[in-house]
């Protein structure tokens, strides 16, 4: 498979250590997941010079083709136009599965980069066992700690491959609506506050304020929990129903409305008439029940007159066998 770019090593594009050989925030305590390396990746790159993407699919849609990229840094300067792809790796296995195809793999992270890093725990693997297009960063306790630069490979202008751009742009698009619904969040918030501190004048609270307070929150915190229950009720009688009409869809040979999406008529026509059936049968089920229900009654009542009856008989055999005081 022909590389993926022209090498040359150029350390100037990384992030250099600082005196200590780290870099960024200090990692978390172990055992480390992957998470806890993505969230050093993603302070790593946190200013404005940089953009950063977690978990970056290499092509739109769904397929054979459709890898993930663990974290993708793009350098937002002039001074730093560099693109870097990231691969997180918390066991050796996992690792070395990764490192023998490599170039299959990560053919995509090497096209649409200028460097590709493997981010390891610290000592989890060895530089030597690093490709040749690939370098190592060790988090420790310390931080991240570049032990390997990774080759530098030229890309030509517009050299991203178009399936990878449009899912960066699909990437990027989303993380702006997720910063945008934050911010609303954030104002919603200051908001409240705004109209607490109006509300109070900035005067100390007293005893009667704090109750009202509570009270205020409890009925509201009542509200929500009597709102979501209602949701899931809601929710669980849809996926009931669903379920309902998924079965009745295979009973009645359609069922490839659920498995291929095919809503043609013939198929809609099964399903009205099979949903039809079920209808009728259930109305009849109704009626039996509701029969059942009618016929326990006038037997319960005939048993309390045949009780009745038992009662008189032995009140009157009594009678009969009672001696006559006379």
């Amino acid at each position: 498979m022909e590389e993926p770019g022209n090498i040359r090593q150029n350390p100037e594009v990384t992030v250099p250590p600082d005196s200590s050989g780290s870099v960024g925030p200090a990692a978390p305590a172990k055992p480390l997941t992957s998470d806890d390396i993505w969230a050093l990746l993603k302070e790593k790159h946190s200013k404005s010079e940089w953009a950063i993407f977690g978990e970056l699919r290499t092509h739109t849609g769904y397929g054979a083709r459709t890898g993930y990229i663990d974290a993708y840094a793009i350098g937002m300067w002039k001074e730093n136009q560099v693109c870097i792809a990231y691969e997180i790796k918390v066991s050796r296995s996992d690792f070395k599965a990764d490192v023998e195809q490599f170039l299959t793999k990560q053919k995509a992270a090497l096209r649409n980069s200028n460097q590709f890093f493997y981010v390891v725990p610290n000592g989890l693997v060895t530089p030597d066992e690093i490709p040749e297009l690939a370098g190592l960063i060790y988090v420790t306790k310390g931080g991240l700690r570049t032990k390997k630069i990774a080759p530098f490979r030229e890309m030509p202008a517009g050299a991203l491959e178009m399936d990878f751009t449009r899912s960066l742009m699909r990437a990027a698009v989303s993380l702006a609506e997720y910063r945008n619904s934050q911010l609303a969040l954030d104002l919603e918030e200051a908001r409240k506050k705004a109209a607490f501190a109006a509300k109070y004048g900035g005067r100390e609270l007293t005893e009667e304020d704090v109750d009202a307070l509570a009270s205020e929150r409890a009925v509201r915190l009542d509200q929500e929990q009597i709102e979501s229950r209602s949701r899931r009720k809601v929710a669980e009688r849809r996926l009931r129903s669903y379920e309902a009409l998924k079965r009745i869809a295979h009973e009645a040979g359609c069922g490839e409305m659920w498995h291929r999406e095919i809503y043609d008529e013939q198929n809609l026509a099964k399903l009205c008439q099979a949903v039809s059936i079920a209808g009728r049968i259930r109305d009849g089920l109704q009626y039996a029940k509701m029969s059942c229900l009618e016929l326990k009654k006038d037997t319960d009542a005939v048993k309390m007159h045949i009780d009745s009856v038992l009662r008189e008989m032995e009140r009157l055999s009594y009678e009969a066998t009672k001696p006559d005081p006379t």
